[in-house]
């Protein structure tokens, strides 16, 4: 989460005002959202298709072939740790193009209600002629859907905007999009057996209920449901920012943290004993290519600088006596870090594991000899 909002903000996401953008579609197609990788990248093409033309439209003094730089991220759950795929898109607020070998930012100027309400109409009728067309609706079930009132099931919300002055803003917003599917601060143990856990939802569901409790198993077929599928991509670029467009060099060197954010971390890494800040490159110099060898060079003294940057503390200093901490030594026999875990008050054996238990029988049928067997 952290880490991927850091990489976005230092070498993708230009200097630029930023905008969020929240999808949601109907219970209905959202069983295909979560089963189907399929259907995520074509309803994404079709969304973010239609968001670049709102935006480019209200960029009144961009050229035609000025393209959106954007970021989607792929949620499959909510906030109760229930099954609710929709789509998290931070997007520069508004459109980039060429000018003589440089990125030159239009921005847009009359993105209000009006625009937002017609894109959900549009996005509506394209979403639902996308299912028709690959099959997985009727046209008549279309046709009720779009006779539906108040969207009809479809939430389309942009009204977030960050300006390029508050740059650790966009980084939060970063971090709120990339975040897992659920939050480990609203879970807890429920007594004092420890034999179940309750989890807190973030806000009232229509129901009245503000939390649920689960049992160990419960929890981890909650938490087995929201699992991506294999090769699914939850984070893509896409626009001025997508890894094949031809601006994208030119876009990304428009990117980089804040200068006080830059200073903080930098004075971080000298109480540390790091040699200089290595968490960032000047975005000014250097190829994009040049920022990635860069940063994989740097990769084995990042964690430090990035708990600096997160949670605003030292992780090389020691806390008693303010000091840099260095490596001593590492202890390796059993007997040894017995001593050390009691005196620390840990536990010294590993929790004892559950039970095998025997698979769930089902009632077999016999249909017929398989030619394979004989």
């Amino acid at each position: 989460m952290a880490i991927t909002a850091a990489h976005i903000i230092d070498y993708v996401m230009p200097r630029v005002p930023v905008r969020q953008v929240v999808l949601s579609v109907p219970r209905r197609l959202r069983w295909y959202l979560h089963r189907d990788p399929n259907v995520v990248s074509g309803v994404l093409h079709v969304f973010l298709r239609a968001l670049s033309t709102a935006i480019r439209r209200n960029s009144p003094e961009a050229p035609r072939e000025a393209k959106m730089g954007a970021v989607s991220f792929f949620h499959r759950g909510g906030s109760s740790l229930n099954v609710h795929p929709h789509f998290h898109n931070v997007v520069a607020d508004g459109v980039f193009a060429d000018g003589n070998g440089r990125a030159v930012f239009y921005p847009a100027t009359e993105l209000c209600e009006d625009v937002w309400a017609r894109l959900q109409e549009t996005l509506r009728k394209r979403i639902l002629k996308y299912f028709s067309r690959h099959g997985y609706l009727d046209d008549d079930v279309v046709q009720d859907m779009l006779l539906l009132e108040h969207g009809g099931g479809f939430s389309l919300h942009g009204a977030v905007r960050i300006d390029d002055s508050d740059r650790e803003g966009q980084e939060k917003l970063l971090r709120y999009c990339a975040r897992p599917v659920f939050s480990q601060d609203r879970l807890g143990w429920w007594n004092e057996q420890k034999q179940q856990l309750v989890y807190q939802f973030q806000r009232p569901l229509p129901d009245g209920r503000t939390h649920e409790i689960l049992s160990a198993m419960d929890l981890m077929k909650r938490l087995a449901e929201l699992i991506p599928p294999p090769w699914i991509n939850m984070v893509r670029y896409y626009g001025a920012l997508a890894p094949n467009a031809k601006i994208r060099e030119q876009v990304v060197m428009l990117s980089g943290p804040s200068e006080a954010l830059r200073q903080r971390l930098q004075q971080a890494a000298e109480e540390m004993g790091l040699d200089h800040h290595e968490d960032t490159l000047d975005s000014k110099t250097g190829s994009a290519k040049e920022k990635k060898d860069e940063a994989r060079k740097r990769a084995s003294k990042t964690w430090a600088v990035l708990m600096a940057r997160i949670f605003e503390f030292l992780p090389l200093i020691c806390p008693r006596c303010g000091h840099e901490m260095k490596m001593v030594g590492f202890i390796v026999e059993s007997e040894n870090v017995r001593k050390v875990l009691e005196h620390l008050e840990l536990p010294t054996k590993a929790p004892t594991p559950y039970p095998p238990r025997a698979p769930p029988q089902m009632e077999l049928e016999y249909v017929g000899t398989v030619d394979w067997l004989e």
